[in-house]
């Protein structure tokens, strides 16, 4: 779990990045970033009780 914590972070550090270099945040490659940011949120929230 904390791999995967790990690289959900890694992914929203670069996001963020990505979005304050290029300005914009419908550029594809911020949209793709947090495309799969989504995916890996998605399986974190699998792992949590309901």
């Amino acid at each position: 779990m904390e791999a995967l914590e790990n690289e959900i972070e890694q992914l929203r550090t670069m996001m963020i990045s990505v979005a304050e270099q290029k300005g914009n945040l419908c550029d594809p490659e911020v949209v793709q970033i947090s495309q799969q940011l989504d995916s890996w949120i998605v399986v974190a929230q699998q792992f949590m009780p309901h």
